[in-house]
């Protein structure tokens, strides 16, 4: 039976780790070894020993004095001490910095990146062990720290706590990678082929500066209150969403939604967007009629997902007129058509239920309804 490639992940509990170790729990073959602050040098010894892989992301972020710079160098030699012992290949995957460079400016932190940098492709071309090295720009995505790791960590979490941000260079800038997608990078890696000293290529990379996203971040938050979901469903602002609700205070996951409310049951309007329209819910007892208006432009999709209904239309200049009968057993979605006068009755027994999709966020100043009988 073959053996599962095992391997190690130093630094396993910080921002990196905590993603990477979830995610290759989730669907991976892996036997995986997590070496973290509290563990000593035995405990590294014995995950290296039984590894077929290292990924090293253990690394103070603030190594301002002497004392957790060397730290950092330490534990790279102490790795390449272990590996040298056994006589046997095992391949490391090194997470530096984008400023890991002798041309850049490096503060402490940067400059032990650099330093565990040289010292890993010393081994690796002594020794022929293959070194991957990733220099990803600004990380950002669930459980990073704020005020530690990163500016969108720090204005995501102020934000939806209610804190105050400051932008000190609103033009400042910056270039950003989400976790998840470097995550699945690294993990691309592992389970690939190894050979000499590589510097894989940082993919998605985003950039905006620093006003923008702060500016951005607030309309998350704002847009909850309002109603208002900005358009979260792809790339950039997708993850950037994400990352927002992952700082959310739990008394904050819900949010009220306001009623209108009448003889002829309660109207809902559940979520608004800039050029897709809203979505909102209605109910109406049993023998109430809603409508009883024709669009010029706007339309809706009716969905019943609870009772039954009829809904009658009328061309308001040929007078031609139609009916539907819809139920939630059998659920269709109910076009309005503009010109087309329209109504919805609750022909069940029961409450009735309706989703309603609208093309156009409801304007009370110019609603482009007009009322008129069916």
């Amino acid at each position: 039976m073959k053996k599962n490639k095992s391997i190690i992940i130093t630094g396993a509990s910080g921002f990196v780790g905590k993603n990477l170790v979830t995610k290759l729990e989730e669907n991976s073959n892996l036997d995986i070894c997590k070496f973290l602050r509290t563990d000593n040098l035995e405990t590294l010894e014995e995950n290296i020993k039984k590894s077929d892989i290292i990924v090293h992301l253990a690394s103070e972020i603030r190594p301002q004095n002497k004392i957790l710079f060397d730290k950092n160098i330490a534990l790279a030699r102490n790795i390449c001490c272990e590996i040298e012992k056994y006589k046997k290949s095992k391949p490391i995957i090194f997470l530096s910095s984008i400023s890991s460079s002798p041309k850049a400016p490096l503060n402490s932190y940067e400059r032990s990146k650099f330093e565990v940098e040289n010292f890993f492709t010393q081994f690796s071309n002594k020794t022929k062990n293959p070194l991957l090295i990733y220099r990803p720009p600004g990380l950002f995505g669930k459980w990073s720290k704020p005020n530690y790791n990163s500016v969108v960590s720090t204005f995501c979490y102020n934000i939806a706590n209610g804190l105050p941000i400051r932008v000190h260079d609103p033009r400042r800038e910056i270039s950003l990678v989400y976790i998840d997608d470097l995550v699945d990078q690294i993990i691309a890696s592992i389970k690939g082929t190894f050979e000499g000293v590589s510097y894989p290529v940082i993919e998605n990379i985003y950039k905006t500066n620093l006003q923008e996203l702060a500016d951005c971040i607030a309309t998350f938050e704002t847009g909850r209150q309002k109603l208002f979901v900005e358009n979260v469903g792809a790339d950039f602002l997708r993850k950037l969403y994400a990352t927002f609700l992952s700082y959310l205070p739990k008394e904050n996951f819900s949010y009220e939604i306001p009623q209108y409310r009448d003889d002829r049951g309660v109207f809902l309007e559940l979520i608004k967007t800039k050029n897709s329209g809203q979505i909102s819910i209605l109910s109406c007892p049993p023998g109430a009629i809603r409508g009883q208006h024709y669009h010029h432009t706007k339309n809706e999709k009716f969905i019943v997902v609870l009772g039954k209904a009829r809904f009658r239309f009328r061309h308001i200049i040929t007078n031609e007129k139609y009916e539907i009968e819809t139920n939630s057993k059998n659920p269709r979605a109910v076009d309005t058509i503009p010109g087309w006068a329209h109504d919805i009755t609750n022909i069940g027994n029961e409450e009735l239920i309706v989703i309603i999709w609208a093309n156009e966020v409801y304007d009370r100043k110019n609603p482009d309804t007009v009322a008129c009988e069916v």
